[in-house]
């Protein structure tokens, strides 16, 4: 399958399959919300549904079923390659990306986006891409900040943005990030956004044929299908700014990505992080190293203590001496990293 977004000439591409697409991101908490949403969205919708929700790579494949019993559509996990269908609802897998192209969906293991995959943000942006205007982008329950930059790129090209109201979410994170930082067309409550969807959709009569897009948005696309060259430093330097920073995931080099209020990172090899999940991220690598130091210097002393007793039955009492103060020092310094985690916990 030749795929759309391979074409570099292509300016602006209209839905010929469908004439609505509606994008939907959860995370935390999202799947009463997911169940809310489909059950409310009436049985003739013409558009075509795409849901992600935050899983580990060896979850079940539960979700599509626990949303047909709900839905009156048909739910069905996502197929690399299948076309976009109007009035079915399609489920990322876990531990995969779930794309758009003007005529298909893909289905792929690309690199994480914000520690997750799937992650909401490589699907809304591959929607806002390939249909513009004719997206309707919806971010539901969960905790941080995914999909608040593919809202963003949604809100750029002219599509439709919804949020789950923060009080009526588990986890409001996501849904409040992106009323911070995106331009929100409707925020209520997930009984209510299915319902609201449907009647967007009954009253547009008419869609623009082109639409103004961010040629970094293409990059971005080919990063979680792996189209970029890993290296491809100068396909870096089109979406962002080299930064003094290092990717937690890979250790390499990150770029800084400025999308007006939408402040986020991206490594050359595809990682992909908003400020706030770099940050946690960070903080992560601090603490992993501070156990690994603590780790190191309890080994010392117990060495130490062994080296000290061997030195002191040969009645070796200066170099005795110099190991007893050796583990002396390195159980302080235990106790001081220690002491450091309990008052950061």
């Amino acid at each position: 399958m030749q795929a759309a977004l391979e074409n570099e000439d292509m300016a602006a591409m209209p839905a010929t399959a469908v004439t609505n697409v509606i994008v939907v991101g959860a995370s935390a908490g999202g799947v009463p919300a997911l169940t809310n949403f489909v059950a409310s969205l009436p049985a003739e919708l013409d558009a075509a549904v795409f849901i992600v929700l935050h899983s580990s790579a060896d979850s079940p494949r539960l979700l599509a079923d626990i949303l047909a019993r709900k839905s009156a559509l048909p739910v069905r996990y996502a197929v690399d390659g299948d076309p976009i269908v109007a009035g079915e609802i399609r489920v990322a897998v876990p531990d995969c990306h779930l794309l758009l192209e003007p005529l298909y969906m893909r289905v792929v293991h690309g690199p994480k986006e914000n520690l997750s995959r799937p992650s909401a943000d490589p699907l809304f942006r591959s929607a806002a891409w390939s249909f513009g205007p004719a997206v309707i982008g919806v971010i539901l329950s969960g905790m941080l900040s995914d999909g608040t930059a593919g809202l963003w790129a949604i809100k750029s090209c002219s599509g439709t943005t919804i949020v789950q109201d923060p009080s009526d979410a588990i986890y409001p994170d996501m849904p409040r990030s992106a009323i911070q930082s995106v331009p929100i067309d409707h925020c209520l409550p997930s009984t209510e956004i299915g319902g609201l969807v449907g009647r967007l959709v009954s009253e547009r009569t008419h869609r623009e044929s082109a639409w103004e897009r961010d040629p970094g948005m293409r990059i971005e696309t080919q990063f979680a299908t792996m189209q970029t060259p890993a290296g491809d430093l100068s396909a870096m330097d089109k979406i962002g700014k080299l930064s003094p920073l290092t990717c937690p995931a890979c250790k390499g080099s990150l770029w800084e990505i400025d999308d007006v209020h939408v402040l986020r990172f991206r490594c050359h090899t595809g990682h992909a992080f908003s400020a706030e999940v770099l940050t946690g991220a960070q903080s992560d690598r601090i603490e992993d190293a501070v156990y690994t130091a603590i780790a190191a210097l309890e080994e010392d002393v117990q060495f130490s203590g062994v080296l000290e007793k061997r030195f002191g039955d040969r009645d070796q009492t200066h170099l005795a001496e110099q190991y007893r103060l050796k583990a002396e020092k390195a159980r302080q310094s235990a106790e001081a990293l220690r002491a450091l985690l309990v008052r950061q916990g």
